[in-house]
This record gives structure tokens, sequence and C-alpha cells, in this order.
């Protein structure tokens, strides 16, 4: 008797990137939004069309600023001096670094780099009473 495991591969595949594509949507501004629908209601116009350009702006909630930028990479709780605590959130990108090896080829000229990755801030949001308080983004 013949077996269908091909076909019980495929579907299995196929059923996978069905999964992969539907969790992408929710990695757009649009699809935050459709995520947060009520939260993205109850914002200002204002706040609206910051959060659909993509922008930060002091007073935003955090669920404004995910359904902006996205999840941070990571997050980070300090104290101020008054006793207050703050939350920030840090926004990263991977840059590359060239990396010399230490032997060089004969006759003298350096082998080339290897290439590695490192994180690289790119914007810290500060929240104050869960609205945002300040952000300072890198410049190009």
């Amino acid at each position: 008797m013949k077996t269908s495991r091909p076909k019980t591969s495929i579907m299995a595949l196929l059923a996978a990137c069905c999964l992969a594509i539907a969790g992408c949507a929710s990695m757009t501004v649009d699809g935050r939004i459709e995520q947060n629908y009520d939260a993205f209601n109850r914002l200002s116009p204002a706040q609206q069309a910051e959060v659909r350009a993509g922008r930060v702006a002091v007073g935003m909630p955090e669920t404004a600023v995910y359904m902006a930028l996205g999840a941070p990479s990571a997050r980070a709780e300090r104290v101020t001096e008054q006793g207050g605590h703050e939350l920030m959130w840090i926004y990263s990108r991977l840059a590359p670094v060239a990396v010399w090896p230490v032997d060089y080829y004969p006759y003298g000229w350096p082998a080339s780099p290897q290439w590695v990755y490192q994180k690289e801030p790119v914007a810290k949001i500060i929240f104050r009473d869960g609205k945002v308080a300040s952000w300072e983004q890198s410049l190009p």
C-alpha cells in the first residue's frame, strides 16, 4: 500500500508558510493598529496621525508607541532623583562592523576583514505614568 508522506509533508509546509505570512501582518503599522483597534480609536486624532506615520510624540501611551514602532529590542526601568520610576524602551538595529584578523598574509598585506553584526541603539523612549515623557533617536 502506498503512503502519502510527500503529500503530508507538502501540506505541513504549506500550513507553516500560511502561519508565517499571517504572523508577518502584525509587523506593519497597519497590522498592529488592527490588533489594537479599540486602543487606536481612543487616541486623539493627532496621535492617530502620528501612529499611522510611524512617529512618536510626547504624551502618547505605551500602546500607541507599540503600534507606531513595534516591540522594543529591550526594556529597562530607572529610578529618578525624586524617587519616581520611569520605563525606557530601547530600539536597536544590527550594524555591520569589520574585524581585521591579527595574522597577515606573506608579503605584508593584511587579510580581508571578517564582518560581524552588533546591536546599535537607534531610539530610546522614556515613559512616566504610562505615557511618553521624552524620547531620543540617533541621527544618520
